[in-house]
């Protein structure tokens, strides 16, 4: 890798800017303070990069250019061409600026990125958990026990997954029931042990074509579609989603019939998460 100081033009700017590699989305708010800040005469050559990696696509500084492009001044900059590493933009504006994990997986090239690093750290917490109380625990007080960069890496790795799941249970039933990633998140975890009964489930779900008033299919969705309880959190009402999807996940597949569907988490008798059927958890 090579430094050195430019001075970068507003013309310089926007070719660099045309560039644009694996970098996040623009922020026009953080641009303007910028271009305000060389306008009066404050920027300062402080070190920050402006880089590019060894195929002369802009990794970090769009910002920087972008101020000077709107503030229509020239400044003096490091920029530093060559990186090799393609994992090196992950680590950028560490101190600065916490990057999400949805921001370092859209770099990555996870499309939707928000919705699919969502699913992935629910999935991520079914694999890691050896047990399914230490699973529910983990989406209803989720710890950080993944970085941004880790989680980004496992919607890398689910990406089909997650966008085959979303078409499975219909992404507009998904948003009228409000269960969000957990419900779809499920469906990634259930098909990876059955998907025969996971795709004849969710094609009832989301079609709500059924044969009887006890069909899983039918119980199921008209709980999600009836929404939390009137005082229950969002994250208890995202565990329930997860616990409902197993149940009825477990009668279709035993060839059982549902009347109800409850997930009792609080009070003097709360249930254990139920385990699928085949899923190797207890």
């Amino acid at each position: 890798m090579h430094v050195q100081v430019m001075t970068v033009t507003p013309d310089m700017a926007r070719e660099w800017l045309n560039r644009n590699g694996k970098n996040r989305n623009m922020s026009r708010a953080h641009a303007e303070k910028i271009a305000d800040s060389i306008r009066r005469g404050k920027w300062v050559l402080n070190g920050e990069t402006i880089c590019f990696d060894q195929n002369g696509l802009l990794l970090d500084g769009q910002h920087r250019l972008m101020g000077v492009v709107i503030s229509g001044l020239s400044i003096e900059v490091a920029v530093a061409t060559g990186g090799s590493d393609p994992s090196a933009f992950e680590t950028y504006d560490s101190v600065q600026r916490i990057r999400g994990a949805n921001q370092i997986a859209a770099m990555k090239g996870v499309k939707n990125s928000t919705r699919v690093t969502a699913i992935a750290r629910v999935v991520f917490a079914w694999e890691q958990s050896a047990t399914l109380e230490e699973f529910y625990s983990q989406i209803v007080n989720p710890r950080p026990t993944i970085t941004p960069q880790e989680l980004s890496d496992v919607a890398v790795k689910i990406q089909e997954e997650s966008d085959f799941a979303t078409d499975l249970v219909g992404y507009s039933f998904v948003r009228q029931s409000g269960a969000g990633s957990h419900l779809v998140a499920m469906a990634v975890i259930l098909n990876r042990i059955d998907p025969v009964t996971t795709s004849s489930l969710f094609e009832r779900v989301r079609t709500g074509i059924v044969q009887s008033q006890k069909d899983p299919a039918l119980v199921f969705r008209d709980r999600l579609l009836s929404g939390r309880a009137k005082g229950m959190t969002e994250r208890k009402w995202k565990a329930s989603v997860a616990a409902f999807t197993v149940k009825a996940w477990n009668c279709e597949k035993s060839g059982r019939p549902m009347q109800t569907l409850w997930f009792r988490q609080d009070g003097e008798s709360p249930e254990k998460f139920p385990a699928p059927i085949g899923g190797g958890k207890k």
